[in-house]
């Protein structure tokens, strides 16, 4: 019920549904996708610019998404981040402002990631 109300308000401030991604996502704090609702294979299409108006994104999780452009932004204040993906053309992690970092995944299968 508390996801539907939030689904209906003018300023929104969480996304719970693949669809709504598409829509106005400046206020945006959290976007939790259930990782198991759609089979791998159906991966989300997205604009990496979507992510430059997330300003006060706070969680992100989410599944397989395929962006249109490298990803050069992600919001400052972001806090939990939970990206389930391939990650096969990853090349760069900058962590160097994340001073609370305590884990990250495994990255050995990531081929063309570069160490500094």
């Amino acid at each position: 019920m508390g996801q539907q109300m939030e689904r209906d308000a003018k300023q929104r401030t969480r996304i719970w549904i693949r669809e709504d991604l598409h829509t106005r996502v400046e206020g945006i704090k959290g976007i939790v996708l259930d990782l198991n609702e759609v089979p791998d294979e159906l991966e989300l299409e997205l604009e990496a610019s979507v992510f430059t108006k997330m300003r006060y994104l706070r969680i992100l999780e989410i599944g397989e998404v395929q962006l249109d452009e490298d990803l050069t932004y992600l919001s400052k204040q972001l806090r939990f981040l939970n990206w389930r993906s391939r990650f096969v053309t990853l090349k760069m992690i900058d962590a160097s402002d994340s001073k609370n970092l305590e884990e990250t995944p495994d990255f050995s299968k990531v081929p063309k990631l570069e160490y500094y």
